[in-house]
């Protein structure tokens, strides 16, 4: 377990931006290839998102992805310029407004999904599945450690 007085912090810390920028990097030109000029890693988690939905609205979006309702409506507001999502009025009442995918957008969503298969076959690829679980268990772990500090400390129940 990684201590604050461990004596291989700097060798951890530098693996794991050589890591981080590896990662990072290959997942965004995996995720966005074929996709719209424009569309990056947050528009395609926002996709995702309204894909599985069907429809939703902003708020649900902002809840999901724990940020705040107007980083979502930015990024919302590019989509719809972009003719990927749609806004419209509830019927029922005036002040709900659900977003939902185009034919253009769900064309996206179909590239995206068939990119994120690549994706973890890329990832997966050469690895045991005792090698995967392992990978899962300790992402988790680590997960659970960040979303404590946004949480203020707290028990935090973690679904991946």
């Amino acid at each position: 377990m990684l201590q604050k007085e461990h004596s291989c912090d700097l060798e951890y810390f530098e693996k794991i931006n050589i890591f981080e920028f590896i990662v990072i990097k290959k997942i965004k030109k995996i995720m966005c290839s074929g996709l719209e000029t424009g569309i990056d890693l947050s528009h395609i988690q926002l996709i995702m998102f309204i894909g599985k939905q069907g429809q939703c609205r902003v708020s649900d979006i902002a809840q999901h992805c724990n940020v705040t309702l107007s980083a979502i409506t930015n990024l919302a507001n590019k989509l719809v310029n972009m003719r990927v999502i749609t806004r419209k009025r509830s019927k029922k009442d005036r002040r709900i407004v659900h977003i939902q995918l185009t034919d253009k957008g769900k064309k996206q969503l179909d590239i995206i999904k068939k990119n994120r298969k690549k994706l973890y076959e890329q990832l997966f690829s050469n690895l045991s599945e005792k090698e995967i679980m392992f990978f899962f268990s300790t992402f988790d772990k680590i997960l659970v450690n960040l979303l404590k500090e946004d949480q203020g400390g707290d028990d935090v129940a973690v679904s991946v």
